[in-house]
């Protein structure tokens, strides 16, 4: 395989770095690009195992990275014109011990290409990816055995596509045929996988909706109310589907062998009403929490994936409070401080009418259950037009880390999970409530509610420059928070604890 080579200036950035004394700011520094140029996008690239990150800075025309070791001192500067005009949007990236990689493709999703910044070798290295989408929709990357993997669904069967891309940039491809299962639309009916993760705006255009979920984190309700899911977790990859009225199916796979089975489990009963209830789930461990409404009631259920075990149920009508919850149930629009209070009635018909969702994360020995509903800004398209209940809207474009301001249509999706949350957190007013329980998923009435990392985030985020370009990442149970301020043109990290 051949790529090209061309030497650039290599920079030890020394003077810009100005440590910051707020509570939880780590440092700030103003990078140095072109005076007349405005950038437009931002990503950081972490390296979990070395607690190192690299950012890049992109305007139109080039591309400016900044490589900080563990104790965020700057190691090395390179900057590149962008590879060619077709390769209009950032996919994903990857930084090893020596260099950092920005993976590129053109705006309809079909070419790939790469741009490798050496920094031992203060080059920046660029060429084509070997692979064919003849057929195929990108749907996430994620990261396995220190590569990057392009996840594809094949728009004429059922098969899910994994493209491996190694260190030297040759692609390895595997094929999942999944076309011996029955997937299921929200009437039962048999599909294939692919529009079951698709949508269809009023325009004609499939717009794919998918939740990438993070480990570790907080995931706030704007991202679980997708109908699909994807949990990566070490070599198990899951995918949860939960168009289908009366099952969650859950598609594992194994990454090391890409041996797969299909799970289905059924959703709870739930009082009868006019319209088809609204569902959806959460995995967590081997857990799946399902959450089914309607005006008339709500039901939350635990099971266990793999014994299909009933581990814990709760029920709450209209007409009673939710024992379930350790807080209020409050509608709360990003930016508005101002929290309104709903109770079980209104709540109920926010859960049957808007996109439902429910998250749980591990704090201490407890499990908190976020549950509820969002609704978005004009322009989403809802998912429940799938079935006919509510109006397809105008089909959305949203920009995935695009250079030079091109857009794609795929629902919010970004080169890193953690960013997305922030973003569709951003985009909506949510309706929720949060329950606290002990590891049998037995309720604990007196437990008390504490801010998580993300909500700290969240209120940062608001409380600063909305207009600022963001990227944030985890490394266990941190998050970092990065912004770059359009006004004075510095970039700041901030970081968040428990």
């Amino acid at each position: 395989m051949e790529f090209m080579k061309k030497p650039l200036l290599f920079f030890l950035f020394l003077g810009s770095l100005n440590m910051v004394q707020a509570q939880n700011e780590i440092f700030s520094f103003t990078p140095k690009t072109d005076s007349i140029r405005k950038i437009r996008n931002m990503f950081l690239t972490p390296n979990k195992e070395e607690k190192t990150f690299t950012s890049f800075f992109l305007d139109k025309q080039t591309v400016y990275t900044y490589k900080f070791d563990s104790v965020y001192n700057t190691i090395a500067e390179l900057k590149r014109s962008i590879v060619a005009p077709k390769y209009s949007n950032v996919v994903g990236s990857k930084t090893y011990k020596n260099h950092s990689t920005l993976f590129l493709s053109n705006k309809n999703m079909r070419k790939f290409s790469f741009m490798e910044f050496d920094y031992a070798e203060n080059v920046v290295n660029t060429g084509d990816l070997d692979i064919d989408m003849k057929r195929l929709e990108y749907l996430i990357n994620l990261e396995y055995k220190n590569k990057l993997i392009l996840l594809s669904a094949d728009r004429s069967n059922s098969s899910l596509v994994f493209h491996h891309i190694n260190e030297d940039y040759t692609v390895e491809k595997k094929v999942v045929d999944l076309s011996e299962f029955e997937f299921l639309d929200i009437h039962n009916k048999k599909e294939r996988l692919f529009d079951a993760i698709s949508l269809l705006s009023n325009g004609g255009s499939e717009i794919l909706s998918i939740s990438n979920i993070q480990q570790d984190l907080p995931i706030p309700i704007e991202e679980t109310s997708a109908y699909t899911k994807i949990y990566h977790r070490k070599e198990k990859l899951y995918i949860t589907l939960d168009e289908s009225s009366s099952y969650t199916q859950i598609i594992k796979i194994n990454l090391d062998d890409y041996s797969f089975e299909l799970i289905n489990i059924e959703k709870p009963g739930i009082a009868k009403s006019i319209l088809i209830p609204s569902s959806n789930s959460f995995l967590i461990d081997n857990q799946l929490i399902q959450i089914v409404a309607n005006i008339k009631e709500l039901k939350i259920e635990v099971k266990d994936i793999n014994t299909l075990e009933l581990l814990n149920s709760y029920t709450a009508t209209r007409k009673q409070d939710i024992s379930f919850r350790n807080a209020p149930i409050k509608k709360q629009r990003m930016g508005n401080e101002k929290i309104k209070e709903l109770n079980t009635k209104s709540f109920l018909k926010k859960l049957s009418t808007e996109e439902l969702g429910i998250s749980a994360y591990k704090k201490n020995d407890k499990i908190h259950v976020v549950f509820g509903s969002c609704e978005y800004k004009a322009g989403h398209v809802s998912q429940k037009s799938k079935g006919g209940e509510i109006p397809a809207m105008a089909a959305v474009t949203a920009s995935v880390g695009a250079i030079g301001g091109a857009v794609f249509i795929i629902i919010y999706k970004s080169v890193n999970p953690a960013t997305t949350s922030l973003q569709k957190y951003i985009g909506s007013t949510s309706f929720t409530s949060v329950g606290i329980f002990d590891v049998n998923y037995k309720h604990i009435p007196d437990a008390e509610l504490s801010k998580n990392i993300f909500d700290k985030t969240i209120e940062y985020h608001v409380s600063k420059d909305k207009k600022s370009i963001i990227s944030v990442y985890n490394i266990e149970k941190e998050v970092f928070y990065g912004a770059y301020h359009k006004k004075n043109k510095k970039f700041t990290l901030t970081r968040f604890t428990e």
